[in-house]
């Protein structure tokens, strides 16, 4: 059984800790710091902005579906890739002044009026996933596996995150991470390398090895599509190019480096950890797997080890979210307004936190449409929107809304054949299509406008 009373408090001493810093400096010297970043503290944001709920899960089902060595294989070349394109982008993007939202000024100078609107609303839906979908995720597992209303983790995390991110800004959430960083870096470390030296390495594998699993033959589709969502995250993270905005010079590809060198542990632990529970358990079902991780037979210290690292991966999520909105806030309503009327705008965020935490709740129940409209939306949006990120040509409506047409093509073939991965294949290629196209007309004559 999972000891609350130690998650609770552990959770409670991070807040305690924080409390003094909250709002020290004034609010928008939290959301846009004056002084540039050092190498630690921008390398322990990056890796905030990347330790997600979803990249601790994606390599768990992967295994899982499609197996050890091709797993491990293809994350290695995921995260690379990865790496290479934000690195990419932090040459093409001007990031020198930390007093402005990066991201949506760099998207503002590549598009016209009309077409920085369209994709404003994108970013706007790509920037609430950490409320809508991974509170609705962590709803559902918590009442799924340790059988409680979900509206009781719901609730309490999104007031968790606002404390932190809403009135914090980007130093409580530095102190946080840190924090978590330590934690969950050792628990990662300690819980697959405790198994396995229990039960010994070889016959770990030799148990694994004579199993057999439903591997797909999609690997290659699966894989590129979550590259494709994985960069469409990245290029629609407000949080991430933030950081990076906020990073002295001399040392933003360094940190960039080590963030993602540091991250790569994190789906790496999973992996290991899931061949230990397929060959210890024999699992045959995706839900027999959920129990095993949730539900296993394990000590109450183990359990509860496991639990804070997927609250703190959920938590996470929903954190840059409500720091995301706070920029987005600052950007609509200026900040002349914000001084002003600061009572005012924290009630109206307050109460926007509160209308999506309640669309949350409710979509506990939808959960297999959710993430399939997200993977696809994500997926739709990368190419055209990093061809649109890595040129220099202002673009006119029609590059943000390719990728939305892609994914509502993707999204209806899938209804329409009853098959997800129909509407994945299809949303992979009608988004080649259209980052290509924008790649192709960057040093010809715009055909778009």
């Amino acid at each position: 059984m999972v000891d609350w009373y130690i998650i609770l408090f552990t959770f409670a001493v991070v807040i305690v800790f924080n409390l003094e810093e909250i709002n020290r400096e004034g609010f928008l010297r939290s959301i846009f710091p004056a002084a540039g970043f050092g190498m630690k503290k921008g390398t322990v944001l990056l890796w905030v902005s990347l330790f997600t709920q979803t990249l601790i899960a994606v390599p768990i089902f992967s295994t899982f579906q499609f197996g050890f060595i091709k797993s491990l294989f293809a994350f290695t070349i995921i995260f690379i890739l990865a790496y290479l394109c934000v690195r990419h982008l932090t040459k093409r993007i001007q990031l020198n002044s930390r007093s402005v939202p990066a991201l949506l000024k760099a998207y503002k100078n590549r598009l016209t009026p009309a077409g920085f609107k369209f994709a404003f609303f994108i970013l706007l839906v790509a920037n609430l996933e950490g409320l809508i979908l991974q509170l609705s995720v962590g709803g559902h597992i918590f009442f799924g596996y340790f059988h409680m209303p979900s509206y009781m983790l719901t609730g309490l995390a999104a007031l968790f995150c606002f404390i932190v991110a809403g009135l914090g800004g980007m130093h409580v959430i530095y102190r946080t991470g840190y924090s978590f960083l330590i934690l969950c870096g050792f628990i990662l470390f300690f819980i697959p390398s405790f198994f396995y030296l229990r039960e010994g390495i070889h016959h770990v594998y030799q148990d694994y090895g004579t199993m057999l699993f439903p591997h797909s033959p999609n690997i290659f589709l699966f894989a590129a599509a979550f590259f494709m969502a994985l960069i469409g995250v990245l290029i629609s993270h407000l949080f991430l190019w933030q950081v990076i905005c906020s990073i002295k010079e001399n040392y933003k590809q360094n940190s960039v480096r080590l963030a993602f060198f540091c991250f790569s542990s994190v789906p790496l632990s999973a992996i290991i950890f899931t061949v230990y529970l397929l060959s210890r358990f024999h699992i045959t079902t995706l839900t027999e797997l959920g129990q095993a991780i949730f539900s296993a037979p394990f000590s109450p210290s183990i359990r509860t080890m496991i639990t804070i690292v997927w609250l703190f991966s959920m938590l996470n999520e929903s954190m840059i979210s409500i720091y995301s909105l706070a920029i987005i806030f600052v950007y609509v309503f200026g900040k002349k307004w914000i001084i002003q009327n600061r009572k005012k705008y924290f009630f109206v965020l307050l109460l926007f936190v509160l209308l999506v935490l309640l669309c949350s709740t409710r979509l506990v129940n939808h959960i297999a449409y959710l993430w399939k409209i997200y993977f696809l939306f994500f997926v739709a949006v990368s190419l055209p929107f990093y061809a649109l990120l890595a040129g220099k040509k202002r673009r006119t409506v029609r590059v943000p809304a390719s990728g939305c047409i892609a994914g509502m093509l993707g999204y209806g073939i899938a209804v329409w054949t009853g098959k997800f991965t129909a509407g994945l294949a299809v949303t992979v290629a009608g988004t080649l299509i259209a980052g290509l196209v924008v790649f192709l007309t960057e040093k010809s004559k715009d055909l778009i406008k």
